[in-house]
């Protein structure tokens, strides 16, 4: 019996329409999906014949299941021979993922060569690190990449058009010439990674390589500083592990925190025009429906973040592209906000203490404090096929639940209740107490300093008890 791989097809290069297109067929363990890159541009004439954005969007299916990944064409040695390196240090980073053996067939020829131009482009959603980005590197950027289906998905075609005006009106300014491709990528790297945390660094690098006959290097704007870099899709080390001596990959500005970059871009008058920050846009369904013609919704945990960054500044005022006055009562009532977003909106916190803003600062913290509830709730969702599953546990649970709610209702937001005892009420048995004491030790430290920290004697005896039912602390906290 044959193994079971996942097979990617030779690809296909066509035209109809002025719509240029290069395409190929993923399939096997119950896949089978034609992925394609396409583009109206005069650019889209000239298409690579590369196959390495289609080995990238297979490699993370490839590795979620376990399964040797075949290509149906030539793969460029270099990159090659780092993907064993890049694939061992996914396996480390994120436990569900798995190095797999890649086959290819043929050797790269002519037709896959890429021009000496000595040209350079950077992706573009102008966003505060693309921004940046091109200011630190205007005299040598010659060309600007957008990937509509990444940041916006394929059927939100009016704001596309929006998007899409304004990033050819800023690129215009520029001098740069500017290249729209789309993609419908994610309906397959959806269900295998998370687009920012595992796949976008590796797709958005290889989708450069199609226009390889344009520029020879392209710049990748970091998402974190070197001191504070963590596991993710795009990272200092694993983006340059997709080069080749013909294809040069820059991770740039790591050197920076997210203020820093906002401090340097309010420099700019054009990306204070065409700055586009928006999560509200792009994720529909979360943050309510997209304000009416720009393309910042000032509502989102991310037009927030900005805002009081640009209005720490100095610069809100002048940045027409927040065409809302800043709300500080929407920055304190932020919920739901994750690691990655509290870990940016700390930058603006350290900065604050060179801002004498007391009104501010409250708004900030208490979106900090506030949220912190929100990540224990998550903690216990992920976490709720392991936690409170053994007999002991469950003979607890109805006063527990009942202790835990009454305590949760006086001090928390109800978002936090209700995430808990949702994971509460489970009915589940059969699994080891060790896995409730590690979610313990992650969080403990917290929970003691809101017990001490509890406005009332009574609140404190409450907490300190609920906390002693299930063997967290002695009779003193």
């Amino acid at each position: 019996m044959p193994r079971e791989e996942i097979v990617v097809s030779r690809p296909i290069i066509s035209s109809s329409g002025g719509v240029h297109e290069i395409s190929a067929i993923i399939r096997g363990a119950g896949i089978d999906k034609r992925i394609w890159f396409r583009s109206s541009s005069a650019f889209g004439k000239s298409l690579s014949y590369n196959s390495v954005a289609f080995l990238a969007v297979a490699l993370f299916p490839a590795m979620r299941k376990g399964l040797p990944l075949r290509i149906e064409a030539p793969i460029p040695q270099e990159i090659l021979q780092r993907l064993s390196d890049f694939q061992h240090i996914y396996r480390q980073w994120f436990s569900f993922y798995q190095a797999v053996e890649i086959m290819t067939q043929g050797d790269v020829g002519d037709e896959n060569d890429a021009v000496a131009t000595g040209n350079q482009a950077f992706f573009f959603t102008a966003g505060v690190d693309s921004f940046h980005t091109y200011e630190g590197n205007r005299e040598n950027i010659t060309h600007a990449l957008y990937l509509y289906g990444a940041d916006l998905q394929l059927d939100q075609k009016e704001l596309r058009e929006l998007v899409s005006a304004e990033l050819g009106k800023a690129t215009d300014e520029m001098g740069v010439q500017f290249i729209e491709v789309e993609s419908n990528l994610r309906e397959l790297t959806n269900d295998y990674g998370w687009w920012g945390e595992h796949v976008h660094g590796a797709v958005l690098i290889s989708t450069a390589m199609l226009f390889s006959n344009h520029f020879n290097s392209i710049l990748i704007a970091s998402g974190s500083p070197y001191y504070r870099a963590r596991p993710w899709g795009s990272h200092p080390i694993t983006d340059p592990m997709w080069a080749t001596s013909d294809f040069d990959v820059i991770h740039y500005g790591a050197e920076f925190n997210r203020f820093e970059k906002v401090r340097e871009i309010a420099k700019s008058e054009l990306a204070l025009r065409y700055l586009r920050v928006c999560s509200g846009c792009s994720i529909r369904n979360r943050y309510g429906d997209h304000h009416g013609s720009s393309y910042n919704c000032c509502a989102c945990e991310k037009c927030l973040r900005t805002m009081v960054a640009m209005y720490m500044i100095g610069a809100l005022e002048e940045c027409p592209a927040f065409p809302e006055p800043l709300d500080f009562s929407r920055v304190a009532a932020l919920r739901n906000v994750t690691a990655q977003q509290r870990a940016n909106w700390r930058w603006n916190l350290l900065a604050l203490r060179d801002y004498e803003d007391p009104e501010l600062q409250a708004a900030l913290e208490e979106m900090q404090e506030e949220s912190r509830y929100a990540a224990v709730a998550k903690d216990f969702s992920r976490h709720k096929d392991h936690v409170l599953k053994a007999d002991a546990w469950h003979k607890r649970l109805p006063k527990l639940r009942n202790r835990l709610a009454r305590n949760l209702k006086e001090h928390d937001p109800a978002w936090f209740t209700g995430q808990l005892m949702d994971c509460l009420k489970k009915d589940v048995a059969g699994s080891r107490e060790e896995a409730f004491a590690v979610l313990w030790n992650k969080n403990r430290k917290w929970l003691k300093k809101k017990v001490k920290e509890a406005a009332s004697r009574r609140l404190r005896k409450r907490v300190r008890s609920a906390l002693r039912r299930i063997g967290i602390g002695g009779t003193k906290s």
